[in-house]
């Protein structure tokens, strides 16, 4: 048995009681590597009162992330929560943050990375 080569796997998601900090990159006998959100290339998506739309995160901005290509700018709100849609690797409904809007621009407040003590590994049943 090879510890945690056994259980973890790259594109498993890496979580902490504020939501989606990274994936799995690397993991060794007893050492795991995440490539952290801000990193990452995924979709999301903004629900609230008036209905779900959908975007990308890439990229990241001073403290927050950038959300690119969303569907439907109208309905979305200050505070609004984002959360995984389940496309790709990253399971559906994490946590991701809260939108925040300024410059003309839409992003998404995201936990301080620097502030990270414990964390979950979960993957999706699509993950091979």
């Amino acid at each position: 048995i090879s510890y945690l080569t056994d259980i973890v796997n790259p594109n498993m998601a890496v979580i902490s009681n504020n939501g989606l900090i990274g994936l799995i990159k690397d993991t060794f006998y007893d050492t795991s590597y995440v490539k952290l959100i801000k990193d990452i290339k995924f979709t999301v998506k903004i629900e609230n009162d008036k209905g779900v739309s959908y975007g990308v995160i890439d990229g990241f901005y001073k403290d927050y992330l950038i959300l690119k290509d969303i569907t439907d700018k109208s309905i979305i709100k200050e505070n609004d929560k984002v959360l995984t849609t389940g496309y790709g690797v990253i399971p559906k409904d994490i946590y991701v943050g809260k939108i925040k809007v300024f410059d003309d621009k839409i992003y998404v407040t995201c936990q301080n990375l620097k502030d990270i003590y414990y964390v979950s590994i979960i993957g999706n049943k699509f993950n091979d």
